[in-house]
């Protein structure tokens, strides 16, 4: 009975020995199918680069798989992972390529260890990941750009300082003026977490008065504290220093040092000279220099006062004059000055006449006096306008006259003046007195041309050495250019077909005038067509204006005729005009009336030593008639003497 008992339990044992094998050979196979999945949540490196031994922790899960390498950080040649223990228990840790790592199965984890760095100066960590997120505490150094999330084969970078902030850029200007003053434009960005407090040493004995970019600051000495929010910051200071031993107060600087115009600066360092356009800061005067000056360097600075030389405060660029001149002796001028000033509070303006109109930078101004002369503020700008007008007499024209032309005269000097005067048409300008040019008689050049143009016509035209004849054709010639430029041109005409037909046979001549006459046809219609076209449309225009007819208009028995307030007369004799005044108001301009002919003449560099004096020479244009009737006279010579001369020549042939 125990045999068959004990040959039972053999059996069993047998029986439950296969059933074991063949179900572990089917999880084995399995466990090769299934994929290995772990993920840690958060890592957490901590501890003291001095001591370059640092604490790691975090946690973690494996999601799927059997003995799943999870990986840590690495590389191997610069960190030494050790003592690790998973959920407190010790674990063996091995590396390859990519980092340290050890097996787990799945489940979740907790994980310590201890790593010691094997490298100076910076540490770069490859981390392979996955990890959700990468933590830093760490003690006299940090991980540039602070934590790190969502890491998968990334390189991280520790650096061993104890610097949160990092001066990224800064520039310095100097001013040495009547208040000596600075300007900094100083650039930070954290690396690690917010900027927080920034502290600068200044060495110029800096006194603060305004800081922007930053929350708060507070000067203590020769301490500035600034308390800077978020990773990045510009912060520009302003204030006054007293120093010329000039320092920055960061590692390398750019520094821009300049002094008004009054002060001359001479400059002494070892440091290196840069251009100016390298400095974003804008230089205020020209004499500025820029230097790259490193924390133990400075620029020493003397500061010399210059004398000073009386200045040009106030001139007149160009002045413009328009003067208007009436047969009956009134005058009406206006004149504007274009000018620039820095220094004249007053301007004194004398004119022989009434003043009627100022005007600044095409604004009105009230007129003001001082002991009987014209005293009008002057504004002090760079390009300024002023614009004066005033009425004068003088006697009736005469038909032979000279006119005296009465300007505005100041003590500012003038370096260029123009001046149009405005007469009326029936009269002829001679010459103008006291300046080149202002005359309507032709220029000697045009003289000489016309002459000899007239002179040689009168002769090809009488056909041989007839002084009289040519003497008689040129003063006819002049009077009819001087009576109407056709008429001239039709005189012209006559005599050149006069002298081709002469000098040709009939039938040439014929074609010569057909050609000819076709072609003034064709210019007479396009000239005819023209004028027509030009009539009509100024026609249509002149009748295209609206007519506007109101019906709100009050009808009255008797209207009151409206009557002025302070008329004055202004003037003497048959020119004077009588024109409505009052005190304390703004004047109007009375515009200057274009009177039918003007003339245009320039002075250059009008000073009070040498001021423009103009006087115009003009004849009543009825003397013109007396030149146009011995014109007339020579002109019924000439046509004789050149008959006279065919009938010879007729004589001449028959014989």
């Amino acid at each position: 009975m125990s045999r068959s008992i004990n040959i039972l339990l053999v059996f069993l044992l047998v029986s439950i020995s296969l059933l074991y094998t063949v179900n572990a050979t089917e999880i084995i196979i399995i466990n090769q199918t299934v994929e290995k999945i772990y993920s840690i949540e958060s890592l957490t490196l901590s501890g003291d680069l001095e001591t370059n031994s640092l604490s790691l922790t975090g946690n973690g899960e494996v999601i799927s798989g059997e003995n799943v390498k999870i990986y840590l950080l690495g590389p191997s040649s610069d960190i030494l992972i050790k003592d690790l223990k998973i959920n407190n228990v010790p674990t063996a840790v091995s590396f390859d390529s990519r980092g340290y790592f050890f097996l787990a199965k799945e489940s979740k984890f907790n994980l310590q260890a201890t790593v010691d760095i094997r490298t100076i100066g910076q540490i770069y960590l490859n981390v392979p990941g996955p990890i959700n997120k990468l933590h830093f505490d760490l003690q006299h150094g940090y991980a540039l750009d602070g934590d790190k999330f969502g890491l998968v084969d990334n390189v991280v970078v520790i650096q061993r300082t104890a610097e949160i902030s990092k001066l990224i850029n800064g520039e310095f200007k100097f001013t040495y003026a009547d208040i000596n003053e600075f300007f900094y434009i100083i650039t930070l960005r954290a690396f690690g977490g917010d900027l927080g407090s920034y502290f600068i040493d200044l060495k110029n004995n800096e006194q603060i008065r305004s800081v922007n970019g930053a929350m708060k600051w507070e000067q203590d000495g020769n301490r500035l504290t600034l308390d800077l929010k978020g990773s990045e910051a510009t912060v520009t200071i302003q204030g006054i220093f007293d120093s010329n031993n000039l320092q920055v107060p960061i590692q390398q600087g750019k520094v821009l040092i300049e002094a008004d115009s009054e002060k001359k600066l001479t400059l002494t360092t070892s440091a290196r000279e840069i251009d100016i356009s390298e400095v974003s800061i804008p230089p205020k005067y020209n004499n500025a220099r820029t230097f790259l000056l490193n924390g133990y360097d400075s620029v020493s600075v003397f500061v010399q006062l210059l004398g000073l030389k009386p200045s040009l405060t106030a001139t007149v660029n160009r002045a413009e004059n328009r003067v208007a001149v009436t047969a009956t002796g009134s005058i009406l001028g206006e004149t504007n000055y274009y000018y620039s000033n820095t220094g004249v509070e007053y301007l004194k303006l004398n004119v022989d006449g009434t003043p009627l109109y100022v005007a600044t930078n095409y604004q009105p101004v009230k007129l003001t006096e001082d002991e009987g002369n014209l005293l009008l503020s002057f504004p002090k700008v760079t390009n300024g306008q002023l614009t004066f007008s005033y009425f004068s007499t003088r006697p009736t024209m005469f038909p032979v006259d000279v006119i005296s032309i009465p300007l505005a005269r100041t003590d500012l000097p003038i370096s260029e003046e123009n001046t149009e005067i405005f007469l009326p048409k029936d009269v002829f300008v001679l010459e103008t007195f006291g300046v080149r040019g202002g005359s309507e008689l032709p220029s000697i050049k045009t003289v000489i041309i016309f002459s000899s143009l007239m002179l040689l016509l009168g002769y090809l035209l009488i056909g041989q050495k007839n002084l009289k004849f040519v003497f008689s054709f040129f003063i006819f010639a002049t009077g009819a250019y001087l009576f109407d430029i056709y008429f001239f041109l039709l005189v012209v005409a006559a005599s050149l077909i006069l002298i081709i037909k002469r000098h040709t046979n009939p039938d040439q001549f014929k074609k010569i005038l057909i050609i000819g006459g076709g072609i003034v046809l064709v210019a007479l219609i396009v000239l005819g067509a023209t004028g027509i076209l030009g009539s009509l449309f100024s026609y249509r225009t002149a009748y295209e204006s609206d007519y506007v007819v109101s019906g709100d208009a009050m009808i009255v028995e008797r209207a009151v005729t409206p009557t002025f307030q302070g008329l004055q007369k202004i003037g003497e004799g048959e020119g004077a005009i009588t024109v409505p005044t009052k005190e304390g108001v703004l004047p109007v301009q009375m515009q200057i009336p274009d009177l039918g002919k003007s003339i245009r003449v320039t002075n250059h560099l009008v000073t009070k030593e040498h001021p423009t004096e103009l006087k115009v020479l003009v004849i009543s244009e009825w003397f013109v008639y007396v030149f146009y009737l011995i014109a007339l006279g020579y002109g019924i010579k000439s046509y004789n003497l050149y008959r006279e001369n065919l009938r010879i020549k007729l004589k001449g042939s028959r014989k």
